[in-house]
């Protein structure tokens, strides 16, 4: 069941919580996002989760996904689950299994 109400973000700025742990490194803080992708699917599919897993990203996040520890850029997959499509679009989202991913603050 799909929530068309439900808004999801990610903010490419580590968080101020974060920062209190002692590490302000872009890196560590962009292995959130794989977090954030689960609990979208989770949230939609609950533990009917599809096998095929589609986030649909523009160009200009290509560098946030290849910093993410388990992506393989020779199958276009993060953590051997998620398919990687990257489009050549002008948007401030990411595409996850249909739903839109805002990142804020991407510079």
């Amino acid at each position: 069941m799909r929530d068309s109400f439900r808004k999801f973000s990610w903010n490419y700025e580590p968080s101020d919580d974060y920062k209190k742990f002692g590490s302000e490194n872009q890196s560590d803080w962009n292995q959130t996002l794989l977090t954030q992708f689960n609990f979208i699917n989770a949230t939609l599919c609950g533990a009917h989760m599809p096998r095929n897993k589609i986030i649909v990203t523009p160009i200009k996040f290509k560098k946030i996904i290849k910093s993410l520890e388990f992506y393989d850029s020779n199958d276009s997959l993060i953590a051997n689950h998620y398919f990687v499509e990257f489009v050549d679009d002008d948007i401030d989202y990411l595409n996850v299994q249909g739903v839109p991913l805002k990142i804020e603050n991407f510079i």
